[in-house]
């Protein structure tokens, strides 16, 4: 029954879509600056600074990554042009977007509220694993990596989106009692459509194919490609963070996974163990955990 629901529920966000009831997310200003900035041939960091700047907590971040463990410098930093030094151009650009979309994961309703705080936590620890696997396997580019992390499950915020406002499909959004049949029942379309809306989400944002083609290729686990690539990274960091939580995914196998072959991984190795930086990107990308562990 909840399948037959889901698939009506997802057309009728679909409909909602191209009548423009309902929105596809748009990029935060400052992404669509950095993004058009980064197309430029010639970019400095001057005019990366010139943007940054107009957010003073988008600035304390980068300072404030640039003087992590992750980073490693010898000397402190208290600036912003020298903390766009250290860090490099292109990791602060994809670093910076990262950021900015957290402003798109907010929602009125407590539930949903709820529900949005775990998908951008799960999105940032996929992002900051992803980064991680890349530069250890070098396997393209961390920065895209990073991205490519965040966004995989994007597709998920029209739903929410659709879930929160529609108080005649959804139960609790009237603040009807039955909310555990209601959060099944959304659960099992996240699941089955976020990666078809997350591929349209990405498309419409113009990212390049390689970022945008990773949603609705995580599925593929037994995917045959002559070397690891991107998806290849971001589906390991994706059932890293996953952990123990259900999901198709951790349901799977994993010496069914043909990326742990591609990238020379034992299906049962701990990454976290093995590759101490991945804690440290974790605690890094979700600023919270990371300013617990500074004792703030």
């Amino acid at each position: 029954m909840h399948q037959n629901a889901a698939n009506v529920l997802y057309d009728n966000i679909i409909s909602a879509i191209r009548v423009n009831k309902l929105t596809l997310p748009s990029q935060p200003d400052i992404a669509i600056s950095l993004r058009n900035l980064n197309a430029e041939s010639a970019v400095t960091n001057d005019k990366i600074k010139e943007i940054i700047v107009q957010d003073p907590a988008l600035t304390a971040r980068i300072i404030q990554v640039a003087n992590s463990p992750l980073v490693r410098g010898s000397v402190g930093i208290d600036n912003l042009s020298t903390a766009i030094g250290r860090l490099g151009i292109t990791f602060v650009i994809s670093f910076c977007i990262s950021l900015v979309m957290k402003q798109l994961y907010r929602a009125k309703r407590k539930i949903i509220a709820k529900k949005m705080q775990e998908a951008w936590d799960h999105a940032c620890d996929v992002s900051a694993i992803s980064f991680v696997l890349a530069k250890h396997f070098k396997v393209g580019s961390p920065e895209e990596a990073m991205l490519g992390g965040l966004l995989h499950e994007i597709g998920i915020l029209p739903i929410l989106t659709y879930a929160e406002n529609m108080s005649d499909v959804f139960s609790f959004a009237q603040k009807y009692p039955d909310i555990d049949r209601d959060l099944d029942l959304l659960e099992n379309i996240i699941e089955k459509y976020n990666m078809g809306l997350s591929e349209m989400i990405l498309n419409s944002w113009c990212f390049p194919e390689n970022i945008a083609s990773v949603p609705m290729n995580l599925v593929k686990i037994d995917r045959i490609v002559k070397k690891a690539d991107l998806i290849d990274i971001v589906l390991i960091a994706k059932i890293y963070a996953l952990g123990n939580k259900k999901h198709p995914l951790t349901e799977i196998n994993k010496s069914d996974i043909s990326a742990y072959a591609r990238l020379g991984l034992e299906p049962d190795v701990d990454l976290g163990r093995s590759i101490p930086q991945i804690q440290e990107a974790q605690d890094l990308f979700r600023e919270k955990r990371y300013a617990r562990s500074k004792g703030h």
